[in-house]
């Protein structure tokens, strides 16, 4: 009954959605509807937020329907940025595939006078969210004001936007214009420039479906609400956006399981998954593709009845399941002591066994299935310690998905790109400045050059981008704030002001005092202290 309750509330939803759009129509709008898409909550941040999407997922398959995202996270660090990547993620899988991803309520208020908040959030925040391929924005509320009374009993609307009502700015205010600077300096490069993967997560949205409950529910909402806050969102999602595996994200009963569109899967499995998707990722690992199943091997359908079509495509023949909620541990790969939940344990012809309980029965295991290789990892836990992040790590590096970056010091890294060009986004979210190399395949970028990034800070860098005809900017380590062209003088704007950098004019000369070394007539690497880069056309 319950289950029956909440698929016919996306139904109403949608009829409800449908009913406004053609009383709209008939007053005169002409203009796409909004679904604004809600359930980001303070306790568990961007972990509830697929419940909305769940709610709301007939009302965003409608047929001509724009969906935007309702985000408030109030900080953003190392410890939660992955939550926002996977909300962003979880959200193109769903929405209409023509329009971009887009925040109709993206967070710029919560910083009042004198609050704990800090004003770099909204600069971070934005840029991560921007290096996910979003490319709509509405920072809600930019201004403070006053509610109708018929809106409201409470007059005041003050919750700590950049703009007071009386017009005086906020701190954060000035982080946006910083931030625009950078934005048109790139232009349309950027904006057409589109986030490069090289993971996808599949996710059962009817996992998500567990908003109406009884008192005969709630064991089971309880368990799959720790299962995906743990397994799907951190260690599968926090454990790939850590090691710098960025990733997309696919409704694995919506989307068409390609494995040339996506060689390598991460999953989180629980006890019950439908027949046709059981079916479709056997079928996906026997034409070639690497699947990662995280937590639990689904024994039966939604419906409770017994359904072993994933479980026999993989060759297990026995499950010895704890019960929910039992502290254990295991030893993984190298790790002795692993703490853990939800511990299962399998029997079976298995290929190559890197996890086992206690006792040494096998808990992880790889196996070759038709041309692809499964990976099953029967327990839980976050990615919170460099052991437990290392475990996903070696999984991955094990299922052929190795990571797109290596960094000598930890940051935030994601790359985009264009046919004009690549930016690599880049945050510090920590309280110090840091120093870091970037790696890519084994080549070091920026020249093998350290980035510097002060506390909270974040750039966007051209990489092989063609500012202008005749111009090709391979890297430059600082980010650049503005290209301006007077004439025949082009002067290229740079924070911070002091750079390295290396660029192929055709056409163009440099100033002299910025050239170090000439590797031929047209590449140049510079060095530069001043924030600029000047360029004069050659007649």
């Amino acid at each position: 009954m319950i289950e029956d309750y909440r698929r016919f509330y996306r139904t109403y939803l949608r009829d409800y959605a449908a009913h406004l759009w053609d009383r709209a129509k008939a007053h005169g709008m002409e203009v796409p509807p909004v679904a604004n898409i809600h359930g980001f909550t303070n306790s568990s941040g961007g972990r509830t937020f697929p419940i909305g999407l769940s709610q709301l997922v007939e009302v965003m398959e409608m047929d001509g329907m724009v969906s935007a995202t309702d985000v408030y996270p109030l900080f953003i660090g190392e410890g939660n940025f992955h939550q926002l990547v996977m909300v962003n993620e979880m959200t193109s899988a769903l929405q209409n595939p023509q329009q971009p991803l887009f925040s109709i309520e993206f967070q710029s208020g919560g910083n009042q006078d004198f609050s704990g908040v800090q004003s770099s959030f909204y600069d971070l925040h934005s840029r991560l969210c921007i290096s996910c391929g979003m490319r709509a924005i509405n920072h809600y509320l930019f201004f403070a004001g006053e509610n109708d009374p018929i809106l409201s009993p409470v007059k005041r609307h003050d919750w700590g936007p950049p703009v007071r009502k009386d017009g005086t700015l906020r701190r954060h205010y000035h982080r946006y214009a910083k931030l625009s600077r950078v934005l048109t300096a790139y232009g349309v490069d950027l904006v057409r420039s589109r986030p490069k993967t090289v993971a996808t997560i599949g996710f059962l949205l009817d996992d998500f479906m567990t908003e109406v409950n009884n008192t005969f529910t709630r064991p089971a909402t309880d368990i799959l609400t720790h299962q995906r806050e743990v397994v799907l969102f951190d260690f599968l999602a926090r454990g790939l956006a850590l090691t710098h595996r960025p990733f997309d994200a696919l409704e694995l009963t919506r989307a068409p399981l390609d494995v040339t569109q996506t060689p390598v899967l991460f999953v989180m499995m629980d006890k019950q998954c439908d027949a046709a998707t059981q079916q479709k990722l056997a079928e996906y690992v026997r034409q070639g593709g690497s699947l990662i199943l995280a937590g639990r091997m689904c024994e039966e359908t939604f419906d409770h009845t017994p359904c072993t079509i994933l479980r026999d495509a993989i060759g297990i023949q026995g499950i010895i399941s704890q019960p929910p909620f039992t502290p254990a541990s295991i030893r993984a790969f190298a790790y002795h002591d692993v703490p853990v939940s939800f511990l299962e344990t399998y029997s079976g012809d298995l290929d190559e066994v890197f996890a086992t309980s206690d006792d040494g029965q096998p808990v992880g295991f790889i196996n070759q299935v038709g041309q692809g290789r499964v990976l099953v990892f029967g327990a839980e836990l976050p990615a919170d310690t460099l052991d437990d992040l290392d475990i996903l790590h070696q999984m991955a590096n094990r299922m052929g998905c190795p990571p797109l970056f290596t960094l000598s010091g930890w940051a935030d890294v994601r790359l985009s790109e264009g046919d004009n060009g690549s930016f690599l986004f880049i945050n510090n979210y920590q309280d110090d400045p840091i120093e870091t190399i970037v790696t890519s395949a084994g080549v070091p970028l920026f020249g093998g050059h350290a980035l510097s990034l002060p506390a909270r800070r974040g750039f966007i860098l051209p990489l092989e981008w063609q500012p202008r005809p005749g111009i090709l900017i391979h890297y430059v380590t600082s980010e650049i704030i503005e290209v301006h062209e007077e004439g025949a003088r082009l002067t290229i704007k740079t924070e911070p002001a002091e750079f390295f950098a290396e660029v192929s004019l055709t056409g163009y000369r440099c100033d002299d005092s910025l050239i170090v070394q000439q590797a031929d007539r047209q590449r140049l690497k510079l060095y530069g202290r001043n924030g600029f880069i000047e360029l004069t056309g050659i007649k």
